[in-house]
């Protein structure tokens, strides 16, 4: 991969956020304690949105969520096959299901996770983020769940950003106080997670799941929370891509996705 330009941060992110107040305060109110209290926790040294592992410990299972990596159908063939009988069929259904047997946890230490086969998934970042934003930011989304980041971080995240957009505020929010569906993978797994043992690759999916479930008896993967096939490349022009580059080398690097950034860039 060709390296990516270094994105200029004219301004620190703590004036990022206080310079949206006045704006977000006009449409919510509620964006001002969420946005002071997300600061405070930042400050204090907490991870705002904290790694999430799926448990089973009957099969001495630990799936280190990572999301949009196919994690609801991931989550769907734990549950399933920890008693419940079913897969649910959406990823609302998943996360209630999940709660609802308990087998949802944070903050587990070495300890915790010691005799468990603690599992992930990684993706393409540049994929990862348009696939987030297809989502999160499409009108069907917003009328039936709400908006996502609708109090994060006080509002600085608008329903109405284009792509660029997002991506600019994305770049600058630094990965402890970054929400789930756009923290760097390899922070999740490498600075939040104190163990990990297996990572395979959402572009091998079926491969790589099925040597875990051949081991493990997990059975099938569904299919729950599909995206249509998007085109990748029309998102992104080449300042786009190299924010995104920056922003994500270590995944890009550790995880071995140059070839994708070399991939778009040949598209636009």
């Amino acid at each position: 991969m060709s390296n990516p330009v270094n994105v200029k941060k004219t301004s620190s992110f703590a004036r990022i956020i206080f310079s949206n107040y006045r704006k977000n305060l006009r449409k919510n109110r509620a964006n001002l304690f969420y946005g002071f209290s997300d600061v405070v926790k930042a400050a204090r040294g907490r991870i705002l949105d904290p790694a999430e592992y799926f448990v089973c410990e009957d099969k001495k299972l630990a799936y280190l969520v990572n999301s949009k990596v196919a994690c609801s159908s991931i989550k769907s063939a734990l549950i399933s096959h920890n008693g419940y009988g079913t897969s649910p069929v959406n990823y609302i259904e998943v996360h209630k299901t999940a709660a609802e047997m308990g087998m949802s946890q944070q903050h587990l230490n070495m300890s915790q996770l010691s005799g468990l086969f603690t599992f992930t998934f990684v993706r393409d970042p540049f994929a990862r983020l348009v696939s987030l934003y297809v989502n999160k930011f499409s009108r069907r989304e917003i009328f039936y769940n709400g908006f996502h980041f609708e109090h994060y971080l006080g509002g600085i995240i608008d329903q109405s950003f284009t792509f660029e957009q997002f991506v600019k505020v994305v770049s600058k929010i630094p990965d402890r106080m970054s929400d789930r569906h756009f923290k760097a993978q390899a922070f999740l797994i490498y600075d939040e997670s104190p163990k990990i043992d297996y990572i395979g690759k959402m572009e091998n999916l079926g491969n790589d799941y099925l040597n875990i479930s051949k081991k493990y008896g997990l059975g099938d993967l569904p299919h729950i929370n599909k995206s249509k096939k998007i085109n990748i490349a029309k998102y992104y022009d080449k300042k786009l891509l190299n924010i995104v580059g920056a922003r994500y080398e270590r995944d890009i690097e550790l995880f071995g996705y140059a070839s994708s950034y070399n991939a778009i860039l040949k598209e636009i």
